[in-house]
């Protein structure tokens, strides 16, 4: 785990592996470099590292829901790395272009979360300390409330 966690040990087992070869699939990681350790009912232990990489280029969503269940609570830009004083510019409009949302210094640690906005449709521009700029929209969508 890169943020130095221990993880969650999972335990496989497998009667016949020649048979039935068994496989783990972990998914939702954060990219970066992992250690799997594999050992057998003997002991015997094999350590593997493996490099999680994806893909550089900025992804920008297009929904959050800002409900407090800790799932896209935030308009969190994949791969803004920036922080502190090299924040972006990102200004945030309603439909009627009422800005409703402005930062010169956004980064993911400051990721808007539509406040107390209704839900519906925003437009965003993101411009980057390079002035690469982004358009687009986003949809606020907190569900169904009891």
């Amino acid at each position: 785990d890169p943020k130095g966690n221990t993880g969650d040990w999972i335990t496989v087992s497998n009667k016949n592996p020649v048979i039935n070869p068994y496989a783990h699939e972990f998914r939702d990681l954060e990219r970066g470099n992992y250690f799997i350790e594999v050992k057998d009912k003997l002991g015997c232990s094999l350590l593997y590292e493996v490099d999680v990489r994806y893909t550089e280029e900025l992804y920008i969503p297009n929904i959050i829901t800002p409900n407090g269940d800790g799932d896209n609570d935030t308009f969190r830009v994949v791969n803004l790395e920036l922080s502190g004083d090299e924040g972006a510019k990102m200004i945030i409009t309603n439909r009627w272009g009422k800005v409703v949302y402005r930062s010169d210094n956004y980064t993911n640690d400051k990721a808007w979360d539509g406040e107390e906005h209704a839900d519906g449709l925003y437009f965003y521009q993101l411009i980057l300390p390079n002035d690469d700029k982004y358009n687009g929209w986003i949809e606020v969508w907190r569900g169904r409330t009891p």
